[in-house]
């Protein structure tokens, strides 16, 4: 059955040719990416003529290509037909999702006996109650972080620019993922601590991201909480309970209220609206008119937390990280470990 979009049969030909030709070589087993579908379909021409089912690789086509495939991936409307989940044959290679929580072993004995017993950890996300993601805007971000996310294990969702469909379904995977057994809390919460800029495009991607765009059609993006309840079946209250998004850099309240952001902000595009036809104009920012009424005419990459202040963000995350971890459940895993490898070693 449908899940929502454009009603499947309401397609024009054209369309209809291209989704159906999509289902002569896509498969769960070998993922492709909307790129390289875009370059199957380019070469292979419409039912009874010689005319290519898109023109080109060109960034029309692939912009066309793209609304078409989400909506049939919103929708569902090809599922039946090729014997799975649409969803689950496509992968993005530009935005990644480095899953956390993955560090040591629940008990020595699932180490296998080791040789030596000094390498072995115990997770200590077991004793955890709650889950922790991190997510940037953009890659170029990552660096400044690693190292705290690497120190706490926690899983970071890295974009580039917005947040893609496949991107957002591996973390609501993640996210749904069943806790292991023993954990102190098989319904726990995940703490998303958000990254980005302050600006028009970087508050939309954020908004996008979490809730979807609310368009019609082949305009109309899923958020984490579509998926959710989508895809996981969870309800919107239960996701409003189990889901904390807190934006750690940059805030509206340090943009607005920190006098010493002042010669690190820059202009927006404005949205640079065409007299005649009422469209925004190539290059400008359909987003900025409603963003100067609230913020004014002014925005801040993330980055420049870092020129005020060395290592700004990465000091910002790991507050953020600790405020949420049970401190006594960690340093006890701390303690069990040394216990279990005294055990190990007497046994052995």
């Amino acid at each position: 059955m449908p899940r929502g979009g454009k009603k499947a049969g309401t397609r024009d030909l054209v369309s209809r040719e291209r989704l159906s030709a999509l289902c002569n070589f896509l498969r769960t087993d070998r993922k492709l990416s909307v790129r390289a579908c875009l370059y199957r379909l380019s070469a292979m021409t419409r039912p009874g003529s010689t005319e290519k089912l898109y023109p080109g690789t060109d960034s029309n086509s692939y912009r066309s290509l793209k609304q078409l495939i989400r909506t049939a991936r919103i929708s569902g409307e090809l599922d039946e037909r090729l014997g799975c989940v649409m969803d689950d044959c496509f992968i993005d290679n530009k935005r990644v999702l480095l899953p956390g929580e993955t560090e040591g072993w629940a008990t020595i004995d699932q180490y296998m006996g080791p040789s030596d017993p000094r390498y072995y950890r115990r997770n200590p996300w077991q004793d955890q109650a709650d889950r922790i993601q991190v997510w940037l805007e953009k890659d170029t971000l990552a660096g400044l972080i690693r190292s705290v996310c690497s120190t706490w294990d926690v899983s970071q969702v890295i974009s580039m620019g917005g947040f893609g469909r496949t991107l957002l379904l591996r973390t609501a995977d993640r996210i749904a993922d069943p806790w292991p057994e023993g954990s102190k809390s098989a319904s726990g919460r995940t703490y998303i601590f958000y990254v980005g800029d302050f600006d028009p495009s970087g508050l939309a991607i954020e908004k996008w991201a979490q809730r979807g765009n609310d368009g019609d059609g082949n305009r109309r993006t899923e958020g984490l909480l579509d998926i959710m309840v989508n895809r996981h079946q969870w309800t919107r209250k239960e996701y409003e309970r189990r889901i904390i998004v807190k934006r750690i850099a940059v805030t509206a309240d340090y943009f607005l209220n920190n006098p010493q952001l002042e010669e690190f902000k820059i202009s927006i595009k404005d949205a640079g609206y065409d007299e005649e036809t009422g469209a925004c104009k190539t290059g400008h920012d359909p987003r900025a008119e409603d963003y100067k009424k609230l913020y004014g005419d002014k925005c801040l990459e993330a980055e420049a937390l870092e020129v005020l202040n060395d290592g700004e963000i990465s000091t910002r995350l790991d507050v953020a990280i600790q405020s949420v971890i049970d401190m006594d459940a960690w340093a006890a895993n701390d303690r069990r470990q040394r216990r279990e490898i005294r055990k190990w070693l007497m046994a052995h």
